[in-house]
């Protein structure tokens, strides 16, 4: 128990790092580019905040993979209980998978995008095929968003099943993480950002530190 007990501790301290970091990169300005229709206004804001775009998603590419790490180390605190592994294994194959759509996602925006808007600087144009390639990475990005769900509703009745964090903590990974799917599907405002995926690691990380 003792090494359950060590690896669940990494677990959350890793879980809760990834949500900061990812938070971090949310909330680093410019912030328009994320509420704008217009596609130019979009690309313009990019190209004029270079630095910013990379900071940007250098956080979100280190909070997805310190997160995927915590969900990696978990397995070390439920590989004595068969039932544990097996509601593991579905939140950590949700979650793995979500990861690489989230970083071909990532690599997209910091690659094709940040190009197309250095080209709309220079000549003025937009080159024609970008919203079909935005609408792909765009698709990427839904994946990610559904896998993510469903991910913390797993986690959350894996929670239950071992009773290690307060019920009320593992049941809103339940609820929040499931009902985030339809949720996110018909836009619902609180479950329409990325950020809001990390919500649930930064209330267990709180608990868990409060909790000692």
């Amino acid at each position: 128990m003792e090494t359950d007990v060590f690896t669940w501790k990494w677990s959350v301290i890793l879980l809760f790092a990834g949500g900061i970091l990812f938070w971090i990169g949310a909330f680093t300005p410019p912030y328009k580019q994320w509420t704008t229709s217009d596609t130019g206004e979009y690309l313009r804001i990019i190209h004029s905040h270079k630095t910013n775009w990379y900071v940007i998603h250098a956080f979100f590419l280190l909070g997805v993979i310190i997160s995927l790490m915590g969900f990696q180390s978990l397995f070390g605190a439920f590989e004595s209980n068969e039932k544990s592994r097996t509601l593991y294994s579905f939140a950590n194959s949700a979650y793995m998978a979500a990861t690489i759509f989230w970083i071909i996602n990532i690599a997209f925006r910091v690659t094709f995008t940040m190009w197309v808007a250095n080209n709309q600087a220079e000549k003025g144009e937009i080159y024609t095929t970008f919203k079909s390639w935005n609408d792909w990475s765009n698709l990427l990005f839904a994946i990610y968003m559904i896998l993510a769900y469903f991910s913390l509703g797993m986690l959350g009745v894996l929670f239950l099943h071992i009773g290690w964090i307060p019920s009320w903590t593992a049941w809103f990974f339940v609820v929040f993480g499931f009902a985030g799917i339809p949720a996110y599907l018909i836009r619902v405002p609180l479950w329409d950002p990325p950020l809001m995926v990390h919500l649930p690691f930064l209330i267990l990380g709180i608990i868990y530190f409060i909790k000692g």
